[in-house]
């Protein structure tokens, strides 16, 4: 797709999704994660919890949409941007749907629905992409057809918590949801400093420099990212566990503790070595084309944050069973203010590269913030 669109077609896409996954933040506001360990916890209640998440997201992402669209024309986007990040958005608003289904998922340790609603949606994608690009539609059919994927992934996940667990009903109160945010708000701390954290580079990135390079580090950055998916499995699937244990059985809960950090970094460091001696000839097979000759030498700096990610990954969930989100908020915080200092000072004398530099660092510098948090606390890993 890259190399269909070119790199200033490729940026412009890249930004509206960075815009709409930034925004998104209103419509969670911390509620998957809140939400999942309530249920963990009261079994129960489930169905009720459920039926509040969804009216409470469906307010929160009618906030979203005025509030991204506002943002927008404050940046003075044209109005070809606008509608981009517009489609983008109301994608996120589907996406936010499905995550209160597999919130459902995740507690009954049941993430092979998320698996199995994720490959649907993104084989679906990747055909339609593939076949739009064949027939050289261009850059808002591209979007469009993100946006179905969205569409597809929440429909299935419904159809699976309405046949396997129970059917949904929607709860409307005021009140209650006003509670849920309200819960939830340590939660959504981290979740704002954490997207922000995986989106502010490219943002700045655009405003800074152009779509360009934009286009270029984000052809790296995708390929990097993609990683993280292994990084998410093993989380999502050991979280109800780290919660169920943390309270209750301590020894368990250290065994399984230092057992996942040490799998999650001999998994980082496989897959940053790896991808490291193979981003040239990586690139090359993907993007094919001089605009994207830069993008290598991205992917073998930000490749080396594999590692770093995919322990404190587990770290989070590690706080968040312990219920210190408040703690977690905090780390990202100070990660984000990290990210936008070392971005201001090296994107403008070296561009893509400089925001490959500052993603690293600003992660190397969040594991040792997770490490001097975690055994200040007392949590050992071992």
């Amino acid at each position: 797709m890259a190399r269909k669109l070119g790199a200033i077609d490729y940026g412009k896409f890249s930004y509206a999704l960075s815009f709409a996954n930034l925004i998104s933040i209103i419509s969670n506001l911390g509620v998957r994660q809140y939400v999942t360990r309530e249920i963990v916890r009261r079994k129960s209640r489930e169905r009720i919890f459920y039926g509040k998440v969804i009216f409470t997201r469906l307010v929160l992402s009618a906030f979203m949409v005025i509030i991204g669209l506002i943002t927008a024309f404050i940046l003075h986007h044209n109005f070809t941007m606008v509608l981009l990040v517009l489609i983008a958005i109301i994608s996120k608003i589907f996406f936010a749907l499905t995550t209160s289904n597999y919130i459902i998922f995740e507690a009954h340790e049941e993430m092979q629905y998320n698996a199995l609603t994720q490959s649907i949606s993104r084989l679906s994608v990747i055909t339609l992409v593939i076949l739009a690009l064949l027939s050289n539609f261009g850059l808002f059919t591209i979007i469009l057809i993100y946006l179905l994927g969205d569409f597809f992934q929440y429909a299935i996940s419904y159809i699976i918590v309405t046949k396997k667990f129970f059917k949904p009903t929607l709860i409307v109160n005021w009140k209650a949801a006003a509670d849920l945010v309200r819960k939830s708000l340590p939660f959504a701390l981290y979740s704002i400093f954490y997207l922000m954290y995986f989106e502010i580079d490219k943002l700045m990135l655009y405003q800074m420099k152009d779509a360009a390079s934009v286009g270029v580090y984000q052809a790296a950055v995708a390929l990097a990212y993609k990683v993280l998916i292994l990084s998410d499995a093993v989380g999502t699937a050991i979280f109800p566990r780290i919660v169920a244990y943390g309270n209750s059985e301590p020894e368990k809960y250290k065994k399984l503790t230092f057992l996942s950090v040490g799998l999650m970094l001999l998994l980082g460091i496989i897959s940053a070595l790896t991808i490291f001696w193979l981003a040239h000839w990586i690139i090359n097979i993907i993007y094919h084309s001089a605009e994207y000759d830069l993008s290598a030498q991205i992917l073998r700096v930000i490749i080396w944050v594999l590692p770093f990610m995919f322990v404190t990954k587990i770290f989070s969930f590690l706080l968040i069973a312990k219920d210190h989100q408040n703690t977690l908020a905090g780390i990202y915080f100070l990660i984000v203010l990290v990210n936008i200092g070392t971005n201001l000072i090296l994107i403008p004398s070296h561009g893509a590269i400089g925001a490959a530099v500052a993603t690293l660092l600003s992660e190397a510098f969040g594991m040792a913030l997770f490490l001097f948090f975690y055994n200040k606390m007392g949590l050992k890993i071992a």
